[in-house]
């Protein structure tokens, strides 16, 4: 249990530090610097050079799909200027179906 103390602690500074930029400083540079940490400083956290390279890996992908999904969400709001909610869940659906075809399902033992 004590192994997860450190990265619950990491994790949550993390957090409150992308939350403290959104709010002094300007959207770009919050989006820029609170992308960023919680997926670099996880691979302080796993164990191989194998494993952190596939995770890095998934990582990039992941972060691809995102800011196809983000853009997504910003030509919407950008056109329609109506119900963000929407949009954003939009976004979340159009990232989710790319994760999902580029991830393969896990094989059933």
């Amino acid at each position: 249990m004590a192994m997860y103390v450190t990265p619950a602690i990491i994790g949550a500074v993390t957090v409150s530090g992308i939350k403290f930029l959104t709010d002094h400083s300007t959207p770009e540079i919050a989006a820029i610097l609170g992308a960023a940490p919680i997926g670099y400083l996880s691979t302080l956290f796993i164990d191989g050079n194998k494993k952190t390279t596939d995770y890095l890996f998934n990582y990039a992908l992941f972060l691809a799909f995102t800011i196809i999904g983000a853009i997504t969400y910003m030509m919407c709001m950008k056109k329609l200027h109506k119900i963000p909610s929407l949009f954003a869940g939009i976004g979340v659906i159009v990232t989710a179906i790319l994760i999902r075809l580029a991830v393969p399902s896990p094989q059933k033992k």
